[in-house]
C-alpha cells in the first residue's frame, strides 16, 4: 500500500468530504474518527459492513441494503419470497467505476494476482487489508454481481 500518497490525497479532499463519502457508502458515522489515519481505514467494521460498502461501489455507486436472504424457492421451483431492495445513488457513478477499476488492477497485478491466475475467465476486483499488528487480515472480492468479504483475526 502507498500510505503517504493516500493520506495526502485524503487531506487534499478534506476530512469532512471523505467522512461523508464513507457514510454514503454505508459506514456508521459513529465508527468514523475524523483524523488523517481514517484515510487508511483505521476504524472497526464488521464483514457485513465492509460488504455493504463494496456492494455500493460494484453497483455503479447505488446503495441497496444488503440482506442475508435473497429468495425462498419451494421444491417445484416456485418463488415463495424474494428480496427486492431499493437502491439510491450514494456516490458518483464515475467515482465508483474508477475505484472498481483500481481494485481490478489489484487482482491483475497486485496482492490479489493469485486469484486472477485461478479465475482468469472472470472480471474480478479485490482489496486486501491488514491491521498494524497483523492481527487482522481482510480481503474483499467482487465480480460485478457478487461481493465476498473474508476476515481472519
Amino acid at each position: 500500500s502507498l500510505n503517504v500518497p493516500t493520506v495526502r490525497l485524503g487531506m487534499e479532499l478534506g476530512i469532512p468530504e471523505v467522512s461523508g463519502t464513507l457514510e454514503r457508502l454505508g459506514v456508521n458515522k459513529d465508527e468514523i474518527r475524523p483524523v488523517p489515519s481514517m484515510f487508511l481505514g483505521s476504524f472497526s467494521l464488521t464483514p457485513f459492513e465492509v460488504a455493504q460498502m463494496y456492494q455500493t461501489l460494484t453497483n455503479s455507486g447505488k446503495r441497496a441494503k444488503l440482506t442475508a436472504l435473497r429468495s425462498v424457492i419451494d421444491m417445484d421451483g416456485n418463488v415463495l419470497y424474494q428480496s427486492l431492495p431499493r437502491s439510491s445513488r450514494a456516490v458518483d457513478e464515475q467515482a465508483a467505476w474508477l475505484t472498481t477499476y483500481a481494485m481490478k488492477q489489484g487482482v491483475a497485478q497486485g496482492t490479489g494476482r493469485y486469484l486472477q491466475s485461478q479465475f482468469a475467465w472472470a472480471a474480478l476486483a479485490g482489496k486486501t487489508g491488514t491491521s498494524n499488528d497483523t492481527r487482522d487480515s481482510w480481503f474483499v472480492g467482487i465480480d460485478g454481481r457478487e461481493v465476498t468479504t473474508i476476515w481472519l483475526g
